[in-house]
């Protein structure tokens, strides 16, 4: 793909990984670098790239409209890192959430690896790019990726009190696995087990549910690829 005319690069911060761009989220692709597991790369959207510095450590980013304002760690993470129980290798699955600069969106959930030496290396960061990525229901539902010989997960978050989350795969019922994100529990992150879901798996009627069994808002309950 091709750069528009005005399009002038800037240096990518590993740490935090901002994102912008394209669709109703917004999503960034990482490859798989020689020595230190994920090194970064821009996602060409929509004939633009999109990159940008993110947050001050220490600087608090408030979560959405909700009544939580986050302050990221060094390492750019606002809370605590979610294991997903899911290895690569040498190298832990987890996810984490990340701040963004778009307007009512102000996080987003990275799908990346803890290396063996307590280090993260991001792999994809997705985020919602219009209105409030806090509203209820789906919101930045990740089709899995191959980067570099490395299959990404199938993950995003829900906004509200889901304590169970389904889709058809290829049209079995899969459940998903869950975690509440430590900086606000009505941000339900969740993911599938890689070992049932791949790029090429056909993912719908993703749909969660309350704790007694009722069926919640869908939201954006796509699933986006690339």
């Amino acid at each position: 793909m091709h750069s528009t005319p005005d399009f002038e690069p800037r240096p990518l911060d590993l740490a935090v990984v901002m994102a912008a761009g394209g669709r109703l989220r917004r999503r960034r692709r990482l490859a798989v670098g020689a020595a230190s597991g994920f090194a970064v790369l821009a996602l060409l959207v929509g004939g633009a790239q999109f990159v940008g510095p993110g947050p001050d450590a220490g600087t608090p980013v408030a979560a959405g409209s909700g009544p939580v304002a986050a302050t990221p760690h060094a390492d750019g993470t606002l809370g605590d890192v979610i294991a997903t129980g899911f290895r690569d290798g040498a190298d832990e699955r987890v996810l984490y959430v990340v701040a963004t600069d778009v307007p009512g969106v102000p996080f987003g959930i990275v799908s990346g690896l803890r290396l063996p030496d307590g280090s993260l290396t991001p792999g994809v960061l997705a985020n919602e790019t219009k209105g409030s990525g806090r509203a209820e229901g789906f919101h930045a539902a990740q089709q899995p990726m191959v980067i570099e010989g490395r299959t990404t997960l199938a993950y995003g978050y829900y906004s509200g009190a889901a304590t169970r989350i389904t889709v058809l795969a290829d049209g079995k019922l899969l459940e998903a696995h869950h975690a509440a994100w430590s900086e606000d529990p009505s941000i339900i992150v969740f993911w599938f087990d890689p070992t049932q879901i791949t790029p090429d798996t056909n993912l719908q009627s993703l749909t969660a549910y309350d704790s007694n069994g009722r069926t919640l808002p869908a939201g954006r309950n796509d699933f986006a690829v690339g």
